[in-house]
């Protein structure tokens, strides 16, 4: 029960101070990286190079995101 109240605490910060966990794209992008990926590759067809490019954007833009938000001291 209490990590549910920290949790929905942390949800309230994030969405009335515009700020997010250190990393929380990171963990995110490479996710929909991989179903672009996949879509992309089946198109191509070849799947395996297409989910090693989906990931790879999906690693760099999630890299990409979390540097800005560190910049713009969002980041807790």
């Amino acid at each position: 029960k209490y990590l549910q109240k920290l949790e929905s605490f942390f949800q309230y910060i994030k969405r009335e101070f515009k700020v997010q966990r250190k990393g929380a794209n990171m963990t995110l992008m490479p996710g929909i990286g991989l179903v672009f990926g996949v879509a992309v590759g089946s198109s191509m067809g070849n799947i395996g190079m297409g989910i090693g490019i989906g990931l790879a954007i999906g690693a760099g833009l999630g890299t990409y995101l979390d540097k800005k938000a560190e910049k713009e001291n969002r980041v807790f």
